[in-house]
């Protein structure tokens, strides 16, 4: 029952270049961003990796739901040496709205609670309305937290 849950509930994927329906009941599962968010998102994303190719990381659809799964994808990707881990998680909920973040390095677990770096962000968007992002202010050198709050 949970696993029904987590897969009616949260999709979380990294192939977002596919030309999908803006509609997410249309989308096919694991695809998440129209063209038109996708390119507002490329608008906020630091110079130096704009223009790169992305790929698909971790869709619970090709994955499984595991959040293990998620972290230890993300460290065989740091550990391959094909990039410097600048990655967006991207999550479209239940009614149809689309959130993320994008870091600078591998998602991971962090003792500390925070990191990131000001060129990391947050998104989202409501069905209908236009996408909100939020930046990092630069009052802090750690930015994201992971835990259980």
């Amino acid at each position: 029952r949970v696993r029904q849950m987590q897969k009616s509930t949260v999709d979380i994927a990294f192939d977002v270049l596919e030309n999908v329906a803006e509609t997410p009941p249309l989308t096919p599962p694991g695809r998440i961003l129209s063209p038109a968010l996708e390119a507002e998102i490329r608008s906020h994303l630091p110079a130096w990796c704009r223009y790169r190719e992305w790929h698909l990381s971790y869709s619970p659809a090709v994955h499984g739901t595991s959040l293990r799964t998620f972290y230890r994808l993300q460290a065989a990707d740091a550990a391959s040496g094909d990039g410097d881990g600048a990655n967006l998680v991207v999550i479209r909920d239940a009614a149809g709205g689309v959130f993320g973040g994008f870091v600078t390095e591998g998602w991971r677990v962090c003792v500390k609670g925070y990191y990131g770096s000001p060129d990391s962000f947050v998104f989202s968007r409501k069905p209908g309305e236009a996408p909100r992002f939020y930046h990092a202010v630069g009052q802090d050198e750690e930015v994201l937290l992971w835990g259980d709050q």
